[in-house]
């Protein structure tokens, strides 16, 4: 961008320079010159010891008339103040002979010059006896060649005046439409391009004007401006985006939040705050998507311990009431119902290690309750009583027990007593004892089995 910058100047500047040569070739005098310092001393004579009797400004015209060393000499400037007494001025005729010329209304002021009888002048004002006039071209006036430019011939000087005029006229067109695109506040409303298109058409038809030279400055700032303006929308844009995908995020949120724990969708949440994150990571809104994220792992947290709680809660008292089912006779037990308590944990909770549980209670019963329909009373006594392991009168019902064969001890007439133990999610329960002179037994220790068979008396 820079080098854009210094390439546009390069070429202005050639462009005007090169005009200047030109017309310094043809110039003689006299000549119209145009002041190039801010400030430029008018002096009597030639030399910078002299005190000043003008000071024109940057881009004054003046006419040149001669020139001697670095010194050129020209008419006296329209602003000088020159005052003569006006007893020697009767109908703007001067009536004395070397008549002194000064610069204010006194003779304490510098002589610029003197009048001749019968010269005419141009009475402009009077004050305490002394009249002002119009510079005539008999007062010396000096300035450094250096600080003059070559502006055009006095044949054509209306030419160029008229072109000055045009000039002056594009850059005043140019710099109302720059003022006026610049005051809009929204950077896409501004036509940077129109502005631009209007300096340059300036540049291209009057490169030699002070005004093309001036509309290179201008080309420079609107350049800047550009930039800057620039970036102020882009950090908008930045900021509108971010906040839709913040409001989006919190809307994503809420929705899910209003779910179930096993419907509720937590990645989906985190994704939509972690894209404000990545969009800007240093806004306000990054800062408020991680507090929101934190907010809800906690929130989510106790939300899973609560569950947690309810779960556990809810299958001790599904145990609770298989239990005590299982305490009733075979074909009194309400096997569908002790099925429907393991399956409101599944359904609430599934994917769970409660709904594992659930799932294995489940097969159990449906197992029991198949086995149930199919059983026949046993006359032989075969076990001890669940509840004391002490014998019982014989003559008792039936019992069938499913559960874990546990291998207890060998016994002196060469059988073996095992034990029949229900193991739960928290607990574990001994149901009976079993004795048994088949030595094969020994490969379902530890495994799950069903016996059947009346207690012992």
């Amino acid at each position: 961008m820079i080098i854009k910058r210094l390439f546009l100047a390069a070429f202005i500047l050639v462009a005007v320079f090169s005009s200047v040569m030109v017309y310094s070739e043809d110039k003689s005098f006299p000549y119209v010159g145009v002041v190039a310092s801010e400030k430029l001393r008018v002096v009597p004579r030639r030399g910078t010891n002299f005190r000043e009797i003008a000071v024109l400004s940057q881009n004054d015209l003046v006419t040149v008339i001669d020139q001697n060393g670095e010194w050129l000499q020209i008419n006296p400037p329209e602003n000088l103040d020159c005052w003569l007494s006006a007893d020697y001025v009767s109908n703007g005729v001067v009536t004395g002979s070397r008549v002194n010329l000064r610069q204010g209304a006194g003779v304490n002021y510098a002589v610029l010059g003197q009048a001749e009888h019968g010269d005419k002048v141009t009475v402009l004002a009077e004050k305490d006896g002394w009249v002002k006039i119009a510079p005539p071209a008999t007062i010396s006036a000096w300035v450094p060649a250096e600080f003059v430019k070559y502006f055009s011939s006095s044949g054509q000087l209306s030419v160029q005046l008229e072109r000055l005029e045009y000039a002056k006229s594009l850059f005043e067109s140019a710099s109302r439409l720059m003022k006026s695109e610049l005051s809009k506040e929204s950077f896409d409303q501004i036509d940077f391009s129109g502005i631009r298109d209007q300096y340059y058409e300036l540049i291209k038809e009057y490169p030699d004007t002070l005004q093309a030279r001036q509309a290179l400055f201008d080309l420079v700032y609107l350049q800047d401006e550009e930039q800057k303006r620039q970036v102020e929308y882009n950090k908008s844009l930045k900021y509108k985006r971010v906040k839709e995908l913040f409001e989006e995020a919190d809307e994503i949120a809420r929705a899910e939040m209003n779910k179930s724990l096993k419907d509720r969708d937590q990645s989906l949440m985190t994704a939509a705050y972690m894209e404000v994150v990545k969009e800007s990571p240093d806004s306000e809104e990054a800062k408020w998507a991680l507090n929101r994220m934190s907010s809800l792992r906690e929130d989510l947290k106790k939300e899973e311990e609560q569950a947690k709680a309810q779960r556990i809660e809810m299958l001790m008292e599904a145990e609770e009431y298989r239990n005590n089912e299982l305490l009733k006779e075979v074909n009194q037990i309400n096997y569908d119902a002790v099925i429907r308590k393991y399956q409101s944990i599944i359904d609430s909770y599934p994917y769970t290690v409660e709904a594992d549980k659930a799932k294995e209670r489940i097969d159990d019963m449906k197992m029991r309750s198949g086995e149930a329909q199919s059983y026949t009373p046993s006359a032989k006594p075969v076990y001890t009583s669940p509840e004391t392991s002490q014998p019982v009168a014989s003559g008792r019902q039936s019992y069938t027990y499913t559960g874990y064969l546990v291998k207890e001890t060998a016994l002196a007439d060469g059988g073996t007593l095992y034990r029949i133990e229900e193991r739960g999610f928290l607990y574990k329960k001994d149901l009976c004892l079993v004795k048994s002179y088949d030595p094969s037994l020994v490969q379902y220790v530890n495994k799950k089995v069903l016996v059947t068979g009346s207690l012992r008396s």
